[in-house]
């Protein structure tokens, strides 16, 4: 009986082993461009890009950049000319502001 259940484990063994290397032979032969890194995990390649599209995607992300940087170049400079402004242009137009919002809220008040 021993002899028995022995040779079943065997056979159940060589199943196990014949389905497996059947699975993986089916999973390679289906798509050659798939490499598999890990038993359960594929990783499919991207196809590459042609040279043209690269580049405009680089000359793009370049231009977008230096306007940014070029924007913000001139709002510095315009908040450091109303701050350099000898008459006190800056002071006026905030006390002028502060008196606009007063007014309204005496408005309101009232």
């Amino acid at each position: 009986m021993a002899s028995f259940s022995s040779s079943q484990a065997t056979i159940a063994t060589i199943e196990i082993t014949i389905y497996t290397l059947a699975t993986s032979m089916v999973s390679i032969t289906e798509n050659p461009t798939v490499r598999r890194r890990r038993r359960w995990r594929l990783v499919v390649s991207k196809p590459e890009r042609p040279l043209w599209v690269t580049l405009v995607r680089i000359f793009s992300k370049i231009l977008v950049l230096l306007i940014m940087i070029l924007g913000l170049v001139q709002m510095i400079r315009k908040l450091a000319l109303k701050s350099v402004d000898s008459s006190g242009g800056l002071v006026l137009d905030f006390e002028r502001r502060i008196a606009e919002v007063e007014s309204f809220l005496k408005l309101r008040r009232t």
